[in-house]
């Protein structure tokens, strides 16, 4: 036993070790230190001493060069997977766009009613296209469940606000036993693209910050 251990002043040199081995930020010290300090406390309550607790929860959290490197690749994809991700939205967005505009040809005879389509769809896509140039807009969020939670919340958020377009809004722009869909239905994807966007927007701003910082 050692009776001059004392957790809180071996966290604080820890702390300055990390600083000094590349690790900077103060929204990441601070969630690794909530993690180190809640092992160190867990071995500490099953019967270790506080200095071996504290020695294994240090080993459990990880060395700063290690965890710099970790943050580092934070946010990032590996060119070849990025390739082959891109090459299949790719492919499943101009089936889309070959389906939507096979529909609004074929299902819609009136020229508003194709217009209305076509402005829909186009929204749509370009939404899902360029979500990705507003991150640098977007607000930082270092707290991974938080951010997580704001993120899932902005996908549920446009799935609800599709979901009250089609039940409620759009049954006033056709007849509903029509087998004709109707033209604004197009835009029922909008709200959906949007929070899906804005969602994944906000996480991979939240991973640059993280990045950029323990860079």
């Amino acid at each position: 036993m050692n009776p001059s251990f004392k957790l809180d002043e071996a966290i604080a040199k820890w702390r300055t070790e990390m600083t000094a081995q590349g690790v900077k930020s103060p929204d990441i010290l601070d969630e690794l230190e909530s993690h180190l300090r809640e092992a160190a406390e867990r071995r500490i309550r099953s019967g270790e001493q506080a200095a071996r607790a504290f020695e294994l929860a240090v080993r459990e959290v990880g060395d700063g060069a290690a965890l710099k490197t970790e943050f580092a690749k934070t946010g990032r994809v590996h060119p070849i997977a990025e390739k082959l991700m891109l090459a299949v939205c790719t492919v499943f967005m101009a089936f889309i766009i070959f389906l939507s505009g096979a529909t609004v040809v074929m299902c819609f005879r009136s020229l508003v009613d194709r217009i209305v389509s076509g402005v829909g769809m186009a929204a749509t896509l370009i939404v899902a296209c360029c979500w990705s140039r507003a991150i640098p807009r977007l607000p930082v969020i270092t707290n991974k469940p938080a951010r997580l939670l704001i993120s899932v919340g902005c996908i549920l958020a446009g799935i609800g606000i599709a979901t009250f377009y089609c039940q409620v809004i759009l049954p006033f722009f056709g007849q509903p036993y029509d087998h004709q869909i109707a033209a604004a239905g197009f835009w029922m994807l909008l709200p959906v693209a949007a929070g899906f966007g804005l969602g994944c927007g906000i996480d991979q701003a939240g991973r640059r910050h993280i990045a950029e910082m323990a860079s």
